[in-house]
């Protein structure tokens, strides 16, 4: 849909402790990831089904993920940052059951189409409410410059400079 339009960057982390990610997602003016043109969408842990993803000693339980959630929320909250509420909307459609969380997460933990389909709702739902100019329309699609350029418009015997990342409009 945005394909070379909009410079998306996953900022999952997997592995990762909450202190070791933060330099690296920090937006504030002081920082060397700042940029001013990034719009941000906080995006919670979806629920983990404990019955599907039956590990000893896993600290990927119900009730932690559901902490991060609410614990994202917050960061949201007092950052003025649209969140994108997967733990939620999954929790939602799952009818509030932890069980029945499976149709959406295919081992308990990793999501399923399904599951990523709420994801992929919740995150356009806030760029059509928060970030109208991304809105994916044809129309606004339209009107969006590419950050990179087509392939076939890429130098072949010399590509380095085609591929340089170029300040596009909105």
């Amino acid at each position: 849909m945005y394909n070379r339009k909009l410079d998306v960057i996953n900022r999952g982390l997997g592995g990762y402790q909450t202190d070791w990610a933060i330099p690296i997602c920090e937006q504030s003016p002081t920082s060397a990831y700042y940029s001013p043109e990034t719009r941000i969408i906080l995006i919670t842990p979806p629920p983990v089904n404990t019955k599907q993803w039956d590990r000893v000693d896993s600290p990927r339980v119900f009730e932690t993920t559901r902490s991060y959630a609410v614990a994202v929320k917050e960061v949201g909250e007092k950052e003025n940052v649209p969140v994108a509420d997967v733990w939620t909307k999954i929790f939602d459609a799952a009818g509030r059951s932890e069980e029945a969380c499976e149709k959406y997460l295919n081992d308990g933990l990793h999501l399923t189409s399904d599951g990523y389909n709420i994801v992929f709702q919740a995150v356009m739902d806030i760029v059509e409410r928060v970030y109208p100019e991304l809105d994916p329309t044809w129309e606004a699609h339209a009107r969006m410059q590419p950050v990179f350029v087509p392939w076939d418009q890429v130098n072949v015997q010399n590509p380095r400079p085609s591929l340089v990342k170029r300040k596009a409009q909105l």
